[in-house]
């Protein structure tokens, strides 16, 4: 997965900003990060309103249903504008991948 923060074709374009991190999880379907029109869990709260990755970390990094959990966090974070992060993550429980992307 490659993300960049000033690439018009980014899930995430903007003007300038700098970018948290991604954290991205491949998951069983059982399992949900979160649901369109429900309040979000404290980790999703964290990452969209503070660029805190800890709280959604803690969350999934035990569940018996994550497969794989990654932070790109390279060197330096956040992600600059002008700059890429790129990672791999793997899946041996199911296809589904959820990821932040503080937009």
């Amino acid at each position: 997965m490659l993300l960049n923060p000033t690439s018009r074709s980014s899930p995430c374009s903007t003007s300038g900003q700098p970018f948290t991190p991604p954290l991205a999880v491949t998951h069983r379907q059982s399992l949900s990060v979160f649901e369109v029109g429900e309040a979000a869990s404290l980790g999703v709260k964290e990452i969209a309103e503070n660029g805190n990755l800890a709280p959604l970390q803690g969350e999934l990094g035990g569940h018996k249903h994550v497969a794989d959990l990654v932070i790109a966090l390279g060197a330096p974070p956040p992600i600059l504008p002008g700059t890429s992060r790129s990672f791999t993550i793997n899946s041996d429980t199911g296809p589904n991948t959820s990821h932040s992307c503080p937009c």
